[in-house]
């Protein structure tokens, strides 16, 4: 399987282990872990797999993580 919207995922991001519900832009809820497949995070998890490192920048900082589960 494959991220996509409606995916939980969870990631390894700076040392850190957070599970995140990838939605669409009108329901997200960061401190909830509902974030938007537009958003950096969200938009670096679409359509990669459980094992797979991504990649993301917010505001000229690169941020590395890799997917540890996908539900």
């Amino acid at each position: 399987p494959i991220v996509q919207i409606g995916s939980v995922v969870e990631i390894e991001l700076s040392g850190k282990f957070n599970k995140y519900l990838i939605s669409d832009p009108l329901t997200t809820d960061p401190a909830a872990g509902i974030i938007s497949y537009k958003c950096p995070l969200g938009s670096a998890l679409l359509n990669k797999c459980t094992g797979e490192m991504f990649e993301y920048s917010v505001e000229n900082r690169i941020f590395k993580g890799k997917i540890l589960n996908l539900y």
